[in-house]
């Protein structure tokens, strides 16, 4: 009976034995597998989910940056009339904007300085002729400026301040009719709109901007520059 047990106990040796040298093994080897996993330094380095989407391409840190549009303008204040009697509407307009700015760490913030130049040209008037508004804008220009919104979709909205140089010309086809008034002053705007990410260093925008750059008068003519412009542009940052 007794080299029955003995025997009984050898065997249970030989097939506990095994399973535990080859449990040691393994955790050994997850052992030193954890151990030569670099320890993350934060939250950027995880790897995402598997349901999580990951926007890498919206910039996150605050840089200068450059940005062009082009403008599609409406002149506001049709029915102008000037010497002989002349009703003169406007047509839609074009322009272009380009600027420099810096957006703040941490926050939500730019400022830029801007140059723009905008043209109406005359639509119709009751004694036909040819004629349009042009303006130069220098300004400053503050913004909320937020570009992940909703992935690298952003927003922004801001106003500006700034001076102007302009001019109004007017000459009816029958030549009896004619205005020129060249002048400059304050000028202000406000715009909003929506960014698209593209690139770390790039992103698509479009908006509205209103702006006016105030009244031009003389004795015989008066016309305000208000103005509606639709832009498309494209901002770099570096």
């Amino acid at each position: 009976m007794n080299w029955m047990r003995i025997g009984a106990a050898g065997a249970a040796a030989w097939l506990v034995l095994p399973t535990v040298a080859l449990a040691e093994i393994d955790a050994a080897a997850l052992s030193s597998l954890r151990l030569s996993q670099p320890e993350p330094h934060g939250p950027l380095e995880r790897e995402p989910y598997d349901d999580e989407i990951v926007y890498d391409i919206v910039p996150k840190h605050s840089e200068y940056y450059f940005r062009v549009s082009g403008l599609a303008v409406e002149q506001l204040e049709d029915g102008v009339t000037i010497p002989g009697g002349s009703d003169v509407d406007f047509d839609l307009g074009g322009g272009v904007s380009v600027g420099f700015g810096y957006r703040f760490p941490g926050l939500p913030l730019s400022v830029e300085i801007e140059y723009a130049f905008r043209y109406v040209d005359v639509d119709e008037s009751t004694s036909g002729g040819d004629g349009d508004i042009s303006l130069h804008t220098f300004a400053v220009n503050g913004l909320f400026d937020y570009p992940d919104l909703i992935g690298p979709v952003g927003v922004y909205a801001g106003i500006g301040i700034g001076a102007t140089i302009q001019s109004f010309s007017f000459v009816s086809s029958g030549g009896a009719g004619a205005a020129g008034i060249d002048t400059g002053g304050f000028y202000w705007q406000a715009t909003g709109g929506l960014t698209v990410s593209v690139h770390p260093q790039a992103q698509l925008f479009g908006g509205v901007r209103w702006s006016d750059a105030g009244t031009m008068e003389d004795s015989s003519v008066r016309v305000r520059a208000e103005m509606l412009s639709y832009e498309l542009g494209v901002r770099f940052f570096f």
